[in-house]
């Protein structure tokens, strides 16, 4: 399905091929299943994709207890604006994978403009209708809970930021930037395909949870696999096409990614060290069971030490250089620390358990971003994408206590508010990470005067 760069080991072109070739497949098909699933609701009949998930899992997995099947119910309700959002959606996923075929870009541009409109407006009314129904609909009645609920909306809403900057970067014909906000849009759609094969995966990795527990807890960690998936593609595949940007400017501005190391450190302690020996600022919201184990010493410890070097080490990465010896020997001591927490974690509710899962998938992504910084020469960009992805996950602390409030603010408990916070936090920071090492520019409004200057790079 595409053309990876010279570059790349022959083991990686044929690794990619078929990664790619498999990914294309479970898009379309996945497109289509969301047409027929838009169509089953309205006629009343069960819809295919259930069948196949079945089939792949088992009846009782899919139909059972605990199920999510008294969603439909709430679908069928509000059918026009979930058939809106269904067939939209899939046609946009179905149309987008096309957009990430390198040879039909370079030699149809006139077809990949076309189609990228029509991606556009699908993917702006699919959100539209996404929003318009969880805007109607309680919170708590979702089958996986509130977390999942919060997690949908913060999904939709960063899709349509993505959508916006992509769109933008084109208008200020900024295509470096174009292909990597789509890139992110693409990983933010994908979440959909990716969930239910990671219904059919977990469900038998975690034999005897239901299916509305898989789904919360592979929900918790579905954006980051698809995050990283876009990111292989932008680093073998689409870094090849991207307009050359040697100027080593940074996505974020220096003083505010010295302010989200800040907060990041003030964030782990209180987290990691203060709440478990006592001094909780959220003392009154949750209790004992809902405290990070002991293994969240070495995460906050670590992750204080990785604060102090951080900014330096987002300049270096700007210029194409590997992490120092202290940013990798306390990412990793994170990133153990994570897995710690995910190994130790109370997992008595179905939030607690996905709070685990959580962690244990942050700390793997962590350690594979570690590994492909060192390995991964710099991009035409002159950065090190791999180093900036893994700089910005580790600000993961600074988001928590201030999604944590929203989500009680909103009425979900301490268990649902941390749970939406912890997918929800990492979400945003990675986009930034992704943005800043491959080069991309955040932008306000167009910028009509960068066509002169993109005709020069």
């Amino acid at each position: 399905m595409s053309t990876v760069t010279q570059s790349a080991p022959r083991s990686v072109v044929s690794s990619l091929r078929i990664l790619g070739w498999i990914a294309g497949v479970v898009a379309v098909l996945f497109s289509l299943l969301a047409i027929d699933h838009a169509l089953a609701l309205a006629g009343g009949r069960v819809e295919l994709q259930a069948r196949l998930i079945a089939w792949l899992t088992s009846d009782t997995f899919v139909f059972g207890e605990g199920n999510l099947r008294e969603m439909e119910v709430w679908y069928r309700d509000a059918l026009g604006r979930m058939s809106l959002h269904m067939v939209l959606g899939g046609i946009a996923l179905g149309l987008g994978i096309l957009q990430f075929v390198p040879s039909l870009r370079r030699r149809k541009p006139r077809l990949h403009r076309k189609l990228g409109l029509i991606i556009w407006l699908a993917t702006l009314a699919s959100m539209v209708g996404a929003i318009s129904f969880l805007a109607t609909f309680p919170m708590h009645e979702d089958a996986s809970g509130a977390a999942f609920h919060l997690g949908l909306w913060a999904l939709a809403l960063l899709t349509l930021l993505l959508l916006a900057q992509a769109v933008l970067a084109a208008w200020s014909r900024d295509f470096r930037s174009h292909m990597v906000w789509m890139s992110t849009v693409m990983a933010a759609l994908a979440t959909a395909p990716m969930l239910r094969l990671d219904w059919v995966v977990f469900s038998h990795l975690w034999g005897g949870h239901q299916l509305a527990v898989v789904s919360l807890a592979t929900g918790t960690f579905v954006l980051l696999q698809t995050l990283l998936l876009m990111t292989i593609w932008l680093t073998w595949i689409g870094d090849r096409d991207l307009p050359a940007r040697p100027t080593p400017v940074s996505t974020f501005p220096m003083w505010l990614v010295r302010l989200l190391a800040v907060l990041s450190a003030l964030g782990a302690v209180q987290e990691g060290l203060l709440a478990p020996l006592g001094h909780d600022l959220f003392a009154s919201s949750r209790d004992a069971r809902e405290l990070l184990p002991p293994g969240a010493s070495l995460w906050a410890i670590a992750s204080v030490v990785a604060m102090i070097s951080l900014p330096t080490a987002w300049r270096d990465a700007l210029t194409g250089a590997v992490p120092s010896r202290l940013i990798s020997f306390s990412s990793a001591a994170v990133a153990l620390g994570a897995l710690a927490i995910g190994v130790d974690h109370d997992r008595g509710s179905m939030e607690r358990f996905s709070i685990a899962a959580f962690w244990v998938a942050y700390g793997m992504a962590l350690l594979f971003a570690l590994g492909l910084a060192h390995l991964v020469p710099p991009n035409s960009a002159g950065r090190n994408a791999w180093s900036h992805l893994l700089l910005a996950s580790l600000w993961l602390p600074s988001q928590l206590n201030g999604l944590l409030l929203v989500g009680v603010a909103v009425g979900a408990d301490f268990s649902e508010a941390m749970t939406a916070a912890l997918f929800n936090g990492f979400g945003g920071i990675a986009v930034v990470g992704i943005a800043t090492g491959f080069g991309a520019r955040f932008r306000f409004w167009p910028s009509p005067g960068w066509r002169s200057q993109a005709a020069s790079t």
